[in-house]
């Protein structure tokens, strides 16, 4: 996609800037990118006729199977229920590709069922279950190892955890890779930077603060204040780092 059209297609189909804009195809007549489809990280989105401008928007996890049907994508959810339908148009400009579309569909149904996974992943760290949370993300990674989320998600996971004796290692390393492969703008950066701080808090305090004003000048969820969460955080540290201040090697203390 030419980085010219890039803010086009956010604009017109309602893509935030963490979204990855993986696909998007232009079907209007004058290249006015209001029209066609734009696939993201997220899902597919759609506008059918820009002259009404209705922007449909299919989530990977609202569908489980795909069908090919008179050069149409069929999307149905795990119970067999139709969701959605797009011809292939939406896809590609020649039309004699049926082959690629039967391999399109196959590599969609791979999508969902990752995404149903990872569903099941939110619902077992919402309830606290983070050994059953690790074992998803384990079998995901072996599959999907370039994915920030999935990395992110495993720190967490053994930060509550803390399976064996070199957690600590481990919870860094995955939260440099999810820091090196999220999309910018995305709050778990914030979040990562954070974990890092706290993980080095009781080996270096400097570098704990560094990584808290690393996340400070991060976006943060919105069902968090950063602010609170960072001066609550910072109190701490604040007090230990002047309990300790002449432990530390004169380069480290430096930010």
């Amino acid at each position: 996609i030419d980085d010219d059209h890039v803010d086009s297609y956010r604009t017109n189909f309602g893509i935030e800037d963490y979204e990855d804009i993986l696909f998007a195809r232009d079907t209007s007549s004058f290249d006015s990118r209001d029209e066609g489809l734009v696939i993201t990280n997220w899902g597919l989105n759609v506008i059918r006729d820009n002259s009404k401008r209705e922007l449909e928007f299919i989530k990977w996890y609202d569908f489980y199977s795909v069908k090919v049907d008179d050069d149409q994508l069929y999307f149905y959810d795990k119970e067999g229920k139709y969701v959605s339908n797009l011809w292939k148009n939406f896809f590609f400009k020649n039309y004699s590709v049926d082959y690629r579309l039967t391999k399109l569909a196959k590599y969609f149904e791979k999508i969902a069922r990752r995404a149903e996974e990872e569903i099941e992943l939110l619902k077992l760290l919402d309830k606290e279950e983070y050994l059953k949370a690790l074992e998803i993300v384990d079998l995901l990674l072996k599959e999907w190892d370039d994915d920030g989320s999935l990395h992110f998600y495993k720190a967490k996971c053994i930060h509550r955890t803390s399976p064996n004796n070199n957690y600590e290692s481990i919870i860094d390393t995955e939260l440099h890779k999810a820091l090196s492969l999220l999309t910018d703008g995305d709050p778990r950066i914030y979040e990562c930077y954070k974990g890092l701080a706290m993980n080095y808090e009781s080996k270096n305090i400097w570098i704990a603060r560094k990584y808290y004003i690393l996340a400070m000048e991060k976006p943060v969820s919105a069902d968090v204040t950063k602010m609170e969460s960072m001066l609550s955080d910072l109190e701490t540290e604040s007090k230990e780092e002047m309990e300790h201040y002449i432990d530390y090697e004169y380069k480290s203390r430096k930010l």
